[in-house]
């Protein structure tokens, strides 16, 4: 890009979009991005997959297995026969793999 001097100056690697001619420092205009900026597709995946991600999965988790257990506590409590509570389990057990399985 041409500086207000005449002479030749090499745009940052940072800079986006068009010289506008002005002489000024390109990272100074409006179409510079900041040094560290980085699309999210160059990212790498594992930079990614971070703690606090894992920690909020971990979470879900744990609440799902508490949430099932409370229900498997309530028809195991219950005043049911033992086939009315063997088919409560089974329905449980078998909302619980749907569920799962959709999560994934």
């Amino acid at each position: 890009c041409p500086s207000g001097d005449g002479s030749i100056v090499t745009k940052p690697r940072y800079a986006r979009g068009t010289c506008s001619g002005s002489g000024r420092n390109h990272a100074t205009q409006r179409h510079a991005t900041p040094r560290n900026a980085m699309p999210l597709s160059d990212v790498p995946a594992p930079l990614l997959w971070t703690l606090p991600i894992a920690v909020i999965f971990a979470r879900e988790f744990i609440e799902a297995f508490v949430i099932v257990g409370n229900y498997r506590t309530l028809v195991a409590t219950s005043s049911w026969d033992e086939a009315r509570k063997k088919a409560g389990m089974r329905t449980i057990s078998i909302a619980f793999a749907i569920a799962f399985a959709i999560a994934f």
